[in-house]
């Protein structure tokens, strides 16, 4: 899924997604464990941008 997003924009779109799961427990989640959340839940749906460029 490397191709998916440029890195910047991946710990960005991470850092957005652990406030929103932090929120909703109510405590902060761990950098990892959102990391993984993103890639299991949102990241899969995401166009590779090589393909999304054309």
């Amino acid at each position: 899924m490397r191709g998916r997003l440029e890195a910047a924009e991946f710990f960005h779109e991470v850092l957005e997604h652990r406030w929103y799961l932090s929120e909703r427990a109510g405590h902060e989640v761990d950098i990892f464990e959102t990391a993984q959340d993103y890639i299991d839940t949102v990241l899969g749906s995401k166009p590779d941008e090589a393909l999304a460029a054309e």
